[in-house]
């Protein structure tokens, strides 16, 4: 990874700054001027991993860093409209670029943000420090379940019941599985403790609840379920006394209401043959009246015909023709004409004669015929009347006789059996979830310890993360004997399952934090070398040097400065205060690029 040029405008603190670095690179200044600035400028270069407000510096419109690798142009801007990033030119995506990064120089997005920053180390035994070293990728993690459970039993006594879970959760061999799996398997068993616990909430309350009673004075809950169904079937008579009582009642003022109804028809069956009478005399009298009709409406016809001819008769032109005169004598023929006419109307006056008679007699067989259906109609609801008498008669209930029963005592009985069946209830309760509860807690003593044995400070993954530290720790001392032979470093874990450092020094072995200035860089330096050995990222950051003396400043830059540390970098970028004697330090070291801020 070989930088061409670093450019940051309005970047934190930074107005603007311009670098072409080099593989060793020392930022001075005074405090709070840029240096930490600039080193997360270039962290956000490669990885965007800053918010706004760390951004933009005050009074800007937009943050920009440019950073110039190889081939590649990366250009990094954040205004009010978000983050933008470019490469080459062509607006890519963050992501985009972690991947070329990735590909072309190794390592993951976790490292290249923990290798571009030291914050880490001002905690040697945080948490941040042991996840990333679980998680950063490059350490093999994966085990089986005989090695997981050959790291349990060196220091737990555990029985059948504890194996065969965990045989049960974690892949059969030959199958492996890595950290990530069992913080799956540590937060199932969380959850089952939780639920357990809520179960053992629950059935304590069912017990506690009986807690003080006088158990002796309540009998079983068989015995007062019998006699509470007695006093409901002693509830079923009285209602069935009452239902049948209110039904009899009922239906005997129903019946004496129909049976007045029914008294005051004197209706009696109507004669069939009066009907049939009737109905033949309307037919007959209808076609006669039809017959007279049709007879005087042509006779009418008839005579207005001839007196239409007769007037014409009466004229001196002929009858055929009104403009033809005739002299002949028409008179025989008017009188014949005449005659006829006269015979026609006492024809008329005789058949409406008839008509007025057929009428007076289809009107009285009308009457009749009316008379008879009102008959029927009278008989038919009379009969209808005396049905429904007889259903009613038919379903009239005995009469029975009251039972001797006290509802009210009855009811007062129920109560208190209610009241000793819901204690009785709560006592057998009580006595078969002792059982439950007795299980529950015995499955909670179990999952507590599977929970315990796979958590992260539990002794499981304590003791993967110490195989994975070994190997780790192998590959420092064996750089440190080529670099520092002076020192010896070890990886720990801490009661709380994080990671802490610890050097064997000449004068004895130290923790990290007393450890001198120059050491803990000594220590930074060959973690994060070999970390880098592993990703593949070959970049080292050191901040916050601000008390080393002038000489173990210029010893450090004379260490950065060899040949061997060389081969482990592209580039280095140190941040520190510039002291004066700093810089006549760094006069003595020319092929050093020194980035003021």
């Amino acid at each position: 990874m070989n930088f061409k040029n670093i450019c940051i405008e309005n970047f934190g603190g930074i107005t603007h700054l311009e670098t072409i670095p080099k593989r060793v690179n020392v930022i001075i200044g005074p405090n709070g001027h840029g240096k930490t600035t600039f080193l997360k400028a270039v962290k956000y270069g490669l990885v965007g991993s800053q918010t706004r407000s760390e951004l933009i510096k005050d009074g800007a419109c937009a943050a920009e860093v440019s950073l110039d690798i190889d081939a590649y142009s990366i250009r990094s801007i954040n205004n009010s409209k978000g983050a933008s990033v470019y490469l080459n030119g062509k607006k890519t995506t963050r992501k985009s670029i972690v991947e070329l990064l990735q590909a072309e120089y190794g390592g993951t997005k976790e490292a290249m943000q923990f290798l571009t920053s030291s914050e880490v180390f001002e905690k040697a035994s945080s948490s941040e420090f042991t996840e990333f070293l679980l998680n950063s990728g490059f350490i093999p993690l994966n085990i089986d379940i005989e090695t997981l459970l050959r790291l349990v039993k060196e220091t737990e006594v555990i029985d059948e019941s504890i194996e065969e879970e965990l045989k049960g959760k974690f892949p059969a061999m030959p199958d492996k599985f890595c950290l990530d799996y069992i913080q799956e398997i540590n937060d199932y068993y969380s959850g089952k403790i939780k639920a357990i616990k809520k179960e053992i909430e629950r059935l304590s309350s069912i017990i506690s609840s009986v807690e003080g009673i006088d158990t002796s004075s309540i009998r079983d809950s068989k015995t007062i379920k019998s006699e509470y169904e007695l006093l409901i079937a002693d509830e079923a008579t009285i209602k069935a006394y009452e239902e049948i009582t209110v039904k009899r009642s009922t239906a005997l003022e129903k019946l004496k209401i129909l049976q007045e109804t029914y008294n005051k028809y004197t209706v009696t069956k109507p004669n069939p043959a009066e009907k049939i009478s009737a109905e033949k005399i309307i037919n007959q009298m209808d076609s006669e009246i039809k017959k007279s009709i049709r007879f005087i409406s042509t006779l009418h016809a008839n005579n207005s015909m001839l007196e239409k001819q007769l007037s014409r008769l009466s004229s001196n032109f002929c009858p055929l023709s009104e403009k033809i005169s005739c002299s002949q004598d028409k008179s025989e023929v008017i009188e014949e004409i005449e005659v006829t006419i006269s015979g026609n109307k006492d024809q008329i006056e005789l058949l409406e004669q008839d008509k007025e008679i057929y009428e007076d007699q289809l009107k009285k067989a009308q009457t009749v015929l009316e008379s008879y259906r009102n008959q029927e109609k009278d008989y038919t609801e009379k009969l209808n009347l005396l049905k429904q008498i007889d259903a009613i008669k038919a379903s009239i209930p005995s009469a029975v006789e009251k039972p001797k029963l006290d509802a009210t005592e009855i009811a007062r009985k129920k109560r208190i059996l209610a009241d000793e069946l819901a204690i009785a209830g709560r006592i057998e309760a009580a006595n078969n979830e002792r059982v439950n509860l007795i299980s529950n807690e015995n499955d909670l003593d179990k999952y507590s310890i599977l929970e315990r044995l796979t958590s992260k400070k539990g002794n499981v993954k304590g003791k993967i993360l110490k195989i994975l530290l070994g190997r780790l720790v192998k590959s420092i001392n064996d750089m440190a004997s080529d670099v520092c032979p002076q020192l010896t470093l070890d990886l720990g874990i801490n009661p709380n399952g994080n990671v802490i450092i610890q050097c064997k020094t000449p004068s004895g072995t130290q923790d990290y934090g007393d450890l001198s200035t120059g050491e803990k860089l000594l220590v930074q330096f060959l973690v994060m070398t070999q970390i880098n050995q592993l990703s593949g990222f070959k970049l080292l950051v050191l901040d916050n040097l601000d008390k080393l003396d002038e000489n173990n400043f210029e010893k450090m830059l004379d260490f950065l400065s060899q040949p061997a540390v060389g081969e482990y970098y592209d580039h280095v970028f140190v941040a520190s205060v510039n002291h004066t004697e700093f810089e006549d330090v760094l006069e003595k070291f020319s092929d050093i690029n020194v980035i003021n801020v």
